[in-house]
């Protein structure tokens, strides 16, 4: 997955191959890097995670855990980086 992003009117516009979400950063509160196992039991995702001052979650981001295949390790890096 290859994340775009700018800043448009203090909104943070993200585009991916699949969509794209627009978000206020003046709405975030906390944010998580978490590290998830597979559904199938072989193996880790890392799945950013934002939320707002009343808890509601604003985005979540996670990379694909499909047939048994690496974790993208492009996309760990990208979130670990974020503090």
């Amino acid at each position: 997955m290859f994340i775009t992003s700018n800043l448009q009117e203090n909104c943070m516009h993200l585009s991916w191959k699949e969509g794209q979400a627009v978000l206020d950063p003046s709405q975030f509160e906390f944010a998580f890097v978490n590290r998830l196992p597979c559904d199938d039991g072989c193996g880790w995702i890392s799945s950013l995670e934002i939320f707002g001052v009343e808890g509601e979650l604003l985005l979540q981001v996670q990379g694909a855990c499909e047939d048994q295949q690496a974790e993208n390790l492009r996309l760990r890096e990208l979130f670990s980086s974020l503090s």
